[in-house]
């Protein structure tokens, strides 16, 4: 696991060791503290860019997920669409704990050229998960597409939560 600056906490583990080896000798030495960083997968890239409607599920709510040929960056989208809530998870774990928490997360929404409720645009939230970091259906807040222009993408973004137990 990681604070807020990306140590490990073997890592903090490995400095106090050797500090307090350091402590006993005259020797001099730096401490080396090796960062292992590997690369996400393709799948998880895929699912990260909202590629492949596979890669996601509704968990609640009453609307559905399509594949859509509309999108801001990479080859495709996941589409939302019905009237009311939905909630919807990726279904393809990311699991790089060695690598530091972003400060930021979003993501894009195309707000539709004509809306189902002229008198509600509709609006997103985001909610994140990451239980190796202690961190469980945590809000990171909300946006409304009410004064958005119609037919066109705006992108959404969130600051990171700090994980529990750490500053």
């Amino acid at each position: 696991m990681n604070d807020a600056r990306g140590v490990s906490r073997w890592q903090l583990c490995l400095l106090g060791s050797v500090v307090v080896a350091a402590l006993g000798c005259s020797v001099e030495t730096e401490p080396v503290v090796q960062q292992r960083e590997q690369a996400l997968t393709p799948s998880e890239i895929r699912t990260l860019g909202f590629d492949e409607v596979t890669d996601w599920y509704k968990f609640s709510g009453a609307g559905t997920l399509q594949a859509s040929t509309q999108h801001s960056q990479g080859t495709s989208s996941v589409k939302v669409s019905g009237m009311g809530f939905i909630g919807i998870r990726n279904s393809t774990p990311i699991t790089k704990d060695e690598h530091p928490a972003p400060a930021v997360v979003g993501y894009d929404v195309w707000v539709p050229t004509n809306p189902v409720n002229p008198n509600w645009h509709g609006d997103t939230q985001l909610y994140i998960t990451a239980p190796s970091a202690g961190i469980y259906e945590q809000y990171l807040g909300q946006r409304s597409f009410q004064n958005l222009p119609k037919g066109s993408s705006c992108a959404w973004n969130f600051r990171s939560p700090t994980p529990s137990g750490r500053s």
